[in-house]
């Protein structure tokens, strides 16, 4: 069974440090590099892992949405970046 949760959170450090080890590979998918680059809000889903959503800012008023997923099977756990949606802004809400 999984759980989302599906209130946006506050970023916390912790996300913005998945945030910033994804960074290369997110600016890979997106084709760009990112000025600014920081964690704003996430929604979880939790199966066989968790995965989050999270909102950052990547400048001026854009955003990009990260779909990231933690694998606590392996050891050390490791972290992939499943998607990035462009061309978001503040006000687009986070969905699975």
């Amino acid at each position: 069974m999984s759980t989302i949760a599906m209130r946006p959170q506050a970023a916390t450090a912790e996300i913005q440090s998945y945030c910033e080890m994804l960074k290369p590979k997110a600016e890979a998918k997106a084709e760009r590099t990112f000025g600014v680059y920081v964690a704003k809000t996430f929604i979880t889903k939790v199966w066989e892992g968790t995965t989050y959503l999270v909102k950052v800012h990547v400048g001026g008023e854009e955003y990009v949405h990260l779909n990231v997923f933690k694998n606590p099977f392996t050891s050390p756990q490791k972290l992939g970046l499943l998607s990035i949606q462009t061309g978001k802004k503040l006000n687009d809400p986070l969905q699975f």
